[in-house]
């Protein structure tokens, strides 16, 4: 009898009255929309020689747009997946094994951005510049034809 006295008067809950409550929240990500969904093309163009191809000579930019609704973080950050070349790591591969497309960050000679890495920004400032240069693998002579490199754009918030 003493240990049942002694139990009830450590559990004040027992004669509290009791409520269930239920909580329904939707978490919703804040969507960005990038070029409207559309791919991304860089053109090179048609004239390029072979012998002018140095990491110098035609740069690109990449255009694309970005929007977010208004519940976006204004910190965001980038990066570009794709399959690197085999002979730099730093490059994106293209379907010419020594051909390669660099990825640049800002304008004029830019800073390199390889493939994977990532790149913060505030975008509230604009979506960062963006170019890519042609480069092909050192003591190689690129052969004539057309050829295609792919990566995909990541973009989320931080």
């Amino acid at each position: 009898m003493l240990a049942a006295i002694l139990f009830s008067g450590l559990s004040p809950a027992w004669s509290a009255p009791q409520q269930q409550l239920t909580l329904r929240v939707a978490i919703n990500a804040p969507a960005c929309n990038i070029n409207q969904g559309q791919a991304i093309n860089v053109d090179f163009g048609n004239d390029i020689f072979i012998t002018q191809v140095n990491g110098e000579n035609y740069k690109q930019p990449i255009s694309f747009s970005l929007s977010c609704n208004a519940y976006t973080p204004v910190t965001m950050r980038l990066r570009f997946d794709g399959t690197t070349a085999q002979f730099d790591a730093g490059v994106l591969a293209t379907t010419m094994s020594d051909l390669g497309i660099k990825l640049l960050q800002g304008s004029g000679g830019g800073t390199p951005l390889s493939p994977g890495s990532w790149l913060n920004f505030d975008r509230t400032a604009g979506i960062p510049s963006l170019q890519a240069v042609l480069v092909q693998r050192a003591g190689s002579t690129l052969a004539a034809g057309e050829f295609t490199g792919t990566a995909t754009l990541v973009v989320e918030h931080i």
